[in-house]
């Protein structure tokens, strides 16, 4: 996705947008596209995600958030997950509930321990490094990690890639349970609420950008392609998962208050050149 967006609060349109622009952009730097909807922070999960998934060519998925659940603790760490419409795509919760492990034996031997899938699955992730879902592993992690390969007493440890990951996931024998329709965080409740006019701007955008497209479709003439590509962007970069919820510091919904009457204003303009054409 373009960035990690939040998955309760954006119109379905704006979900499918993430998936478009971020694909677009890995296919443009990396030369193919992603097929696994990496989104370890985000306070729930809509119902229609898999669906959303599907279409943009993603058909798996990782989180670690609902392990922070106030009341229920996630059934599985390995599932199959099926959208409101029959849509599937697999799913993984790393078993350590963390996503900034620091790579310790401890930790290891919990993703083998906490892991709830034995049954059917003999692969878990560990999402190691500083920063939110990882990304900056320290030497000293690294270490631990090529140490910990085989090494009696712990689990056979090896570092790929997310695909690498998916794959070996995708090729266990055995059923794997079906969780259909929402994942429901059971926390951050107050994300629905807080810092509405944030949210007023995001839907009062969301409503001009769906205006300015219809209409500029309709008026015919040079489509104004390269503006309404800068206004999506703009706007997808306010529903980031600490922005649009309303869980970040107040000087974010300063710039985030102004960027969305950019891409408002923006939007509306377009709909008024298409109306006089």
């Amino acid at each position: 996705t373009w960035i990690e967006p939040d998955c309760n609060i954006p119109s379905g349109e704006s979900l499918l947008r993430q998936f478009v622009h971020g694909q677009r952009y890995f296919e443009q730097r990396f030369g193919r596209r992603c097929s696994e909807f990496w989104n370890p922070d985000v306070f729930g999960y809509n119902g229609q995600l898999p669906q959303i998934m599907r279409e943009g060519g993603v058909d798996r998925f990782l989180t670690q958030k609902l392990s922070w659940n106030r009341f229920n603790r996630p059934e599985h760490h390995t599932f199959t997950w099926q959208g409101i419409d029959g849509s599937e795509v697999l799913a993984h919760f790393p078993p350590a509930d963390t996503y900034t492990s620091a790579g310790t034996v401890a930790e290891l031997r919990k993703t083998a321990r906490e892991y709830r899938d034995h049954e059917h699955s003999r692969t878990a992730m560990l999402v190691y490094g500083h920063g939110d879902g990882g990304g900056g592993p320290t030497r000293a992690m690294i270490e631990t990690m090529l140490r910990a390969r085989d090494l009696q007493g712990l689990p056979r440890t090896r570092m790929c890639t997310p695909a690498e990951f998916f794959e070996t996931l995708e090729a266990e024998p055995g059923e794997r349970p079906t969780i259909v329709g929402e994942l429901y965080f059971e926390y951050h409740r107050g994300t629905y609420t807080t810092q509405a006019r944030t949210k007023r701007g995001n839907r009062r955008a969301e409503i001009a950008l769906h205006d300015a497209e219809f209409l500029a479709t309709a008026a015919g003439g040079d489509y104004p392609r390269t503006e309404l590509d800068r206004l999506w962007k703009l706007l997808l970069l306010q529903q980031f998962h600490d922005i649009l919820p309303g869980s970040s510091i107040g000087l974010v919904y300063e710039d985030a208050e102004r960027d969305l009457a950019e891409v408002e204003a923006g939007a509306n303009a377009i709909a008024v050149a298409a109306l006089e054409a």
